[in-house]
């Protein structure tokens, strides 16, 4: 809560600390005001609350948050906070709700929590366990599965994320495989004394070698005579063409994202490919008498990092302002509002973890409350 001040004249916000001087048993000093208070009309009203910021880092508690300032503790109404690697950590299921609070002494404050995963926020108007307001960051996984047909011959295949689909069909490639040869002539000379039979014929093969067989008979007194004949068919490797028959092998292994490439030939077949987004939103939360419902929902365009929480107690309203980075730079989106048509404001606050719908977090790495001029 900033207060105002007069100087030369003109009102100036107070800092977010005060300090004053006080002087005990003679000796003066200066010290920081945690709460300040001025009369109006007969009547004390709070004019000023220090800030308060806790980063958590300390000692490591799986159940305990323990004091940032040695004044203020937190306290665990439902399930466990703790501190881990000097962050604010749940340790109890998001189902069950893990709230801790503080009583900060004001109904109107702004709530500031940086580095959030999601389903963490921040917890207010804390009566006990099972009466309380909160927002909380929520993230939602949304899929969508498209089917591809297969292409014809010498199309594309495709590999989404590395899965494989479909086989190509090779439709047979030249110059290898076996061939079918034809039988030669043969020649040379066959020499037949009277009626017996002898001597050899050659044929030149195909490649360049011969193969002999025997003469067929003769007549009469001793001659030579040609050969003649064809030898059978054989099968040989083809130097050069003649094909094979068609032979099916996988397609190329995709990596990452989708991507296309060119079959060498022939077909791919069909596959489902699925895309996904994302969506973003903080919820508005009240539990009354342990009943827990959502107020009100408000989306954004962007991962929600930080959040700031206005709360006024004297009105109902309830502000959020989101951020996608730390350190509160870079709102996203406006600010958006919601009131609360009935509620009970106490001076209560604090930190929550709900169910978030994908990607569930558990931890956030500063929370401050700043006072609310009122």
């Amino acid at each position: 809560m900033q207060g105002q001040i007069k100087v030369g004249g003109s009102w100036n916000h107070a800092a977010k600390t005060i300090f004053v001087k006080v002087t005990t048993g003679g000796a003066s000093g200066w010290h920081n005001v945690t709460s300040g208070w001025v009369k109006v009309s007969g009547v004390w009203k709070k004019w000023f609350l220090s800030t308060f910021l806790d980063n958590f880092q300390r000692t490591t508690s799986a159940t305990s948050l323990g004091s940032p300032d040695g004044i203020k503790t937190w306290s665990n109404i439902r399930g466990a906070w703790g501190i881990v690697s000097n962050t604010a950590t749940a340790n109890s299921a998001a189902s069950i709700y893990p709230i801790a609070t503080i009583n900060f002494g004001s109904t109107d404050v702004t709530i500031l929590q940086d580095g959030l995963t999601p389903g963490v926020g921040a917890a207010f108007w804390v009566t006990d366990s099972n009466n309380w307001w909160a927002t909380a960051t929520n993230e939602t996984q949304n899929s969508q599965t498209q089917y591809v047909a297969g292409s014809t011959s010498y199309g594309t295949c495709y590999s989404p994320a590395t899965t494989n689909y479909g086989t190509c069909t090779n439709a047979g490639n030249p110059n290898y495989g076996t061939c079918t040869g034809g039988g030669n002539t043969f020649f040379g000379t066959c020499s037949t004394p009277g009626t017996t039979n002898y001597g050899t014929c050659y044929s030149l093969v195909y490649g360049g070698y011969y193969v002999s067989y025997t003469c067929s008979t003769g007549t009469n007194a001793t001659t030579y005579y040609s050969c003649s004949g064809t030898n059978p068919t054989y099968t040989y490797s083809c130097a050069d063409g003649g094909s094979n028959t068609g032979t099916s092998y996988s397609c190329a292994t995709g990596s990452n994202a989708a991507y296309n490439y060119t079959c060498a030939t022939g077909t791919n077949a069909p596959y489902y490919t699925t895309t996904y987004s994302y969506a973003y939103t903080v919820n508005v939360l009240k539990s009354i008498a342990g009943t827990i419902t959502t107020a009100a929902t408000f989306t954004f365009s962007s991962l929600v990092v930080g959040l700031k929480t206005l709360i006024y107690g004297s009105t109902g309203n309830i502000t959020v302002r989101a951020y996608s980075a730390s350190g509160f730079g870079s709102q996203i989106g406006s600010d958006q509002t919601y009131t609360a048509p009935s509620y009970t404001a106490t001076t209560t606050h604090g930190m929550i973890l709900a169910p978030a719908t994908y990607a569930q977090g558990t931890t956030f790495s500063s929370y401050e409350v700043d006072f609310i001029t009122i």
